[in-house]
């Protein structure tokens, strides 16, 4: 998806999001729990950026311990496949 502002969304349980920005329908992901060692002060989406490519990687939300890990897209799978090393990248935001 572009750069730009989207709204995540929990659909049901912490392993289903929707994913919208304006204009757009949205997308639903699959993700898995991952748990903090203490509870976030604010809200934050953490990305893996390869130059000027980012995929999102984590979603946290401030004073939650569980947040979302997404699964590896497979344009970043190929990526890491030719040995490029991806930088962590954190963005707050807000709830």
């Amino acid at each position: 998806m572009p750069a730009g502002e989207y709204q995540v969304e929990r659909m049901g349980t912490v392993d289903n999001l929707l994913i919208r920005g304006e204009g757009t329908q949205g997308m639903f992901l699959g993700s898995q729990a991952a748990q903090a060692n203490s509870r976030p002060a604010g809200s934050k989406l953490v990305f893996h950026r390869y130059g000027d490519r980012y995929f999102l990687s984590q979603i946290w939300a401030q004073g939650e311990e569980r947040g979302s890990e997404l699964p590896m897209m497979k344009v970043e799978k190929e990526l890491r496949a030719s040995n490029a090393r991806p930088t962590l990248v954190a963005v707050l935001a807000y709830k």
